[in-house]
């Protein structure tokens, strides 16, 4: 299938929506800490008739440039626990490669249910929580359970398809880091996950590069102002804006699982 099988007619109109993507996924990333999948996926779909596999692949390649400028911009602001980036995200693109494998192995249904329960859990526990209290100076123990936090945020990533970052910061979070450090660090653990997921889809030949190029590079324009507000904004209100995230992505799924085949 061509990379402009799912045009629409009106190349400019095309243009406008992608710009239109770029720029509500970069803000959405820096100030939540995702991707940006759950935002550029459904708009694919909703805007330009992408099918849902074609809109996941290409969001996966875009969001290599999205998470990447998100998380310089809260590098720049001191935000991103560089330690723990790694230590979660490196071990999650094994995650990734599990799921993938384990997806065609068990009830898709079952499993999409019972996650976005889950979902709505984590949800429910960051919206009554009070601060965090930071993480630090972890020892071996502290790392291994990163680690081990990592791996299974891309085992669930690759079963579900959904981005990293709704696992990663509550990860951080229920580790010890507060919210805003939680979600920089998180879109700098999503940067190799998204490469690995990026590689994978592209040998299936199902992501479309010059969609997905035009989201990336516009994305940048709004991941600056969207860390800054992230920056600025009160810790309560990032754990709320972030408990909803979770509420409207279990609630996506929930709809996936109860849909029709």
């Amino acid at each position: 299938m061509s990379p402009d099988a799912n045009r629409a007619p009106d190349g400019r109109s095309h243009l406008y929506r992608l710009v239109a993507i770029g720029l509500i996924a970069g803000a959405f990333s820096a100030l939540l800490g995702v991707g940006g999948g759950v935002v550029i996926v459904p708009l694919l779909i909703l805007l330009l008739a992408y099918d849902p596999a074609r809109a996941t692949a290409t969001s996966l390649a875009a969001i290599v440039v999205t998470a990447s400028a998100a998380a310089a911009s809260h590098a720049l602001l001191d935000n991103v626990r560089w330690s723990e980036a790694l230590l979660i995200g490196i071990p999650a693109m094994i995650g990734v490669t599990a799921g993938v494998a384990l997806k065609n192995r068990l009830s898709s249904r079952a499993l999409t249910l019972g996650f976005a329960a889950f979902l709505v859990v984590v949800a429910g526990r960051i919206a009554l929580g009070g601060e965090a209290r930071g993480l630090e100076d972890p020892g071996a123990a502290e790392f291994a359970l990163i680690a081990l936090l990592g791996i299974t945020a891309g085992v669930v990533a690759g079963l579900f398809g959904v981005g990293g970052g709704t696992v990663f910061v509550p990860a951080l979070v229920f580790l010890g880091l507060g919210q805003l450090e939680a979600e920089a660090t998180s879109l700098a653990a999503i940067v190799p996950v998204s490469i690995l997921g990026t590689w994978r889809q592209a040998r299936a030949g199902v992501v479309a590069w010059r969609d997905a190029a035009v989201i990336g590079i516009v994305s940048t324009l709004s991941a600056a102002p969207g860390a800054l507000v992230a920056d600025a904004a009160p810790e309560r209100a990032l754990q709320l804006g972030f408990a909803g995230l979770l509420v409207f992505t279990a609630y996506t799924l929930f709809r996936r699982a109860r849909g029709p085949a």
